[in-house]
């Protein structure tokens, strides 16, 4: 009798296990991996003009910047001139391309910084709207200086006698801004473009640029280039705002 009643009570746990195991008969659904998170939708990317800017010809190597001044912290790494940055295939870095002529495109002030790490401008060049800030500062621990330059105009010119120091300077004119070091470092340069509309970008190591939100139609599109100089060419923008251009600068 004692037999039967602990047979009756382990065939009813023995039930509420599997039942509980198997939910409602079917097979319990995997427990996600501890720590691994969901996997993040896929964005596609909005239409935008894009394109490639290259170099054409031969170009001479990079020369190889031998600090005169301050060498124990100018020279703590290879300074190599960065006037021309050139891949594969002549793919170009740091020109700067806009559009002509494209209607409205009201800009918005954003915020710049330029860094001066290892006796150099980072970045090398930038572009921002009209009205923007551009914060300067001093990585390193000696004397620079930032003198801002449009066309032959000084904008500004702040001295940096030390590390962690910094200055900002509102950019309220459209043009190359040329930025310099009057302390001696002769080779240190950099380029920020300031525009009044927003059709513009910089291209990246890879030579590409993109510039979304474009109006469809036919517009010129040009290039700048600190030591190759300027080229134009056209591209058709189509309803959805997407276009392709490659543009080409000769070699000097």
């Amino acid at each position: 009798m004692r037999m039967q009643r602990w047979t009756v009570v382990l065939a009813l746990v023995g039930g509420w296990a599997m039942n509980g195991a198997s939910g409602q008969g079917g097979a319990a659904p995997p427990a996600p991996a501890p720590g691994k998170p969901a996997p993040a939708p896929v964005v596609a990317a909005a239409p935008a003009v894009v394109g490639t800017v290259r170099v054409t010809g031969k170009l001479k190597p990079a020369a190889v910047i031998k600090p005169t001044q301050d060498k124990v912290i100018c020279g703590k790494k290879p300074l190599v001139d960065e006037s021309v940055l050139a891949g594969a295939k002549g793919v170009l870095a740091n020109a700067v391309v806009w559009l002509d002529g494209v209607p409205g495109g009201a800009v918005t002030a954003a915020k710049g910084v330029v860094d001066q790490a290892g006796c150099r401008y980072q970045p090398h060049v930038q572009a921002l709207p009209v009205g923007s800030s551009l914060t300067l500062l001093n990585s390193d621990a000696t004397l620079h200086n930032v003198h801002g330059y449009l066309g032959d105009d000084t904008l500004f010119n702040v001295g940096m006698p030390m590390k962690g120091v910094k200055s900002t300077q509102v950019l309220e004119q459209p043009g190359v801004v040329t930025l310099g070091c009057d302390a001696g470092h002769t080779w240190m340069r950099a380029y920020v473009v300031v525009f009044a509309h927003r059709y513009y970008a910089v291209t990246g190591r890879d030579g590409r640029f993109s510039i979304a939100g474009v109006p469809a139609g036919t517009y010129k599109v040009k290039v700048w280039h600190e030591r190759l100089g300027t080229v134009s060419g056209s591209v058709a923008v189509k309803a959805d705002g997407s276009g392709s251009v490659e543009l080409a600068l000769a070699a000097k």
